[in-house]
């Protein structure tokens, strides 16, 4: 007979096999009967007598087993002890009319874990029951556990040990044992600082019999230690004790762990030698580095104080030169077709050498930290209104057309307004520079959060990767075309500027398909 129920007595439902041996088939069917009033998750077959009980046995496999003392004519003390021999952690439950004591005592020896006097009174039969499940269950989840702390305890790269409280050996793992070519039985028992590993160096006994010590206070303790391996070869390991308490707070166990970290150890020494020998060699190199720097702080300075001094000597002969040709402009009436030409040229050459010494006069202010930035809430919209102006006649000249998504929104940015126009004049004007013929700059510009992104887009042709390298870049000009006017400084110190302000510039750019500019600043509050 079989018959499968489920048990909730606060352990796994794994199911359980019960075998119930009585020679009298109604008691045993009766006693199956009353397991089915139970949840247990039991499997449970019956026989009659010895014979077919071991019958069972041989595929069955029970955990628990519940024995008549009488079987006919033999005994269930015979079978008690042939299952106990037969099946490993078997939980056997004895049931007998008998009341003397021997009957149980004898049973006892034999190995019985319980005993039921017939009539079984169903909360009894409970109760033996449950506990032979918790009972089963504990040695199950116990079985497991050790099969858990066997897999890692063997299969561990490093060596690992298991001592008493007196320091004695108990378990020693494969990797340990290999190294000296040892069995279990050769070390079980031996003290730890008088193990084989370390046997023959009294140096590393009197560290490890402290290390003990100190770990039989409840201390963890580490160390390294030299190990000569069978090539004569010496290892560094890193080896710890650590005590393993009891419930009462008493030492129990050590686990002892040992790390061959002779690799490691070289390489930090290779590591310690190479660094002695750059140490010097940085300290050599060092003098004659702060000699450069000096020189080259010296050097730098000296073309800063030399930009400086060139660009104010310019701009009065400029200033000269553009003032005079606007005075002549105003009588140009007076003068010839070809001179009224020549005046413009000379005019329009001087502004931009003007525009030049002015960039030129910044980037040296810049170098020196000269230059002062005043930060104030700016109207955005007011600023791009001035610098569409300026370059309305050179848009309207290349017949590009402005979309301005900007000067009709009222946004207020922290920033310095002469040099915010400076470089928002500077990115417009490459814009429309750099474009194509019957292009278009689109502007526009998102608020997130406490920043402001302004965006300028073009169409012109577009930046290569290689060119983008060399973006911000003091005199690097992206276009090679000798038509197109400037010293390659403008965007220098458009991005030195922003960031005086607080903000961010960038740039993306697809070649043959335009470019577009963005600056990132704070929003005014």
């Amino acid at each position: 007979m079989s018959v499968s129920m489920e048990w909730h007595a606060g352990h796994t439902s794994k199911t359980l096999r019960v075998l119930i041996v009585d020679d009298d088939e109604d008691i045993a069917d009766s006693l199956v009967a009353i397991l089915e009033m139970q949840d247990e998750q039991l499997e449970i077959r019956t026989a009659l007598g010895i014979s077919q009980a071991k019958l069972l046995v041989e595929s069955f496999k029970p955990d628990i087993a519940l024995l008549d003392i009488k079987l006919g004519q033999d005994s269930g003390l015979d079978l008690l002890s042939w299952l106990k021999s037969e099946v490993s952690d078997i939980y056997c439950i004895m049931m007998t009319a008998f009341r003397e004591a021997d009957y149980a005592v004898t049973a006892v020896k034999k190995g019985a874990n319980d005993y039921l006097h017939k009539p079984i009174q169903t909360e009894k039969l409970f109760s033996a029951v449950s506990r032979a499940s918790d009972h089963q269950h504990w040695l199950q989840e116990k079985n497991s556990s050790e099969k858990r702390f066997r897999a890692v305890f063997e299969q561990t790269f490093q060596w690992l040990m298991l001592t008493d409280k007196n320091a004695a050996l108990l378990e020693v793992n494969k990797q340990a044992l290999d190294f000296k070519g040892l069995a279990l039985n050769d070390v079980a028992g031996i003290e730890l600082h008088k193990a084989p590993w370390w046997s023959d160096d009294n140096v590393s006994q009197q560290k490890i019999k402290s290390m003990v010590e100190k770990a039989s206070q409840g201390v963890f303790v580490r160390h390294e230690l030299q190990i000569t391996n069978a090539l004569s070869q010496e290892l560094t390991f890193d080896i710890s004790v650590k005590p393993i308490l009891d419930s009462t707070g008493s030492l129990e166990l050590m686990l002892v762990e040992c790390r061959d970290i002779t690799d490691r150890r070289n390489a930090e020494l290779a590591v310690i030698r190479a660094n002695d020998s750059l140490e010097l060699k940085v300290k050599e190199r060092t003098k004659d580095l702060i000699e450069a720097k000096i020189l080259a702080e010296k050097a730098n300075q000296s073309k800063t104080d030399f930009l400086s001094r060139m660009s104010h000597e310019l701009r009065t002969p400029m200033n000269a030169i553009i003032g005079f040709s606007q005075l002549m402009e105003m009588n140009a009436y007076e003068l010839s077709e070809d001179n009224r030409l020549n005046l413009d040229e000379i005019l329009k050459a001087g502004i931009h050498l003007l525009d030049l010494i002015n960039e030129i006069l910044d980037l040296a202010r810049i170098e020196s930290g000269k230059l002062e930035i005043n930060l104030s809430p700016v109207d955005l919209s007011k600023v791009f209104k001035n610098c569409f102006a300026m370059i309305a006649k050179s848009a309207a000249d290349r017949k590009i057309s402005v979309i301005d998504n900007v000067s009709a929104k009222y946004q207020l940015v922290v920033a310095d307004e002469l040099r915010l126009k400076q470089v928002l004049l500077n990115i417009f004007s490459n814009a429309v520079k750099y474009n194509k013929i019957n292009g278009c700059v689109e502007v526009n510009s998102i608020v997130s959060g406490s920043k402001i992104k302004i965006t300028v887009k073009d169409t012109g042709v577009g930046l290569r990767a290689d060119q983008l390298k060399k973006m911000f870049r003091p005199f690097e000009r992206l276009n090679d075309d000798p038509a197109i006017e400037g010293a390659g400084i403008g965007l220098v110190i458009s991005k030195t500027l922003v960031e005086l302000m607080h903000g961010q510039i960038g740039l993306s750019s697809e070649y043959g398909a335009g470019s577009e500019f963005w600056i990132e600043l704070d929003v005014a509050i």
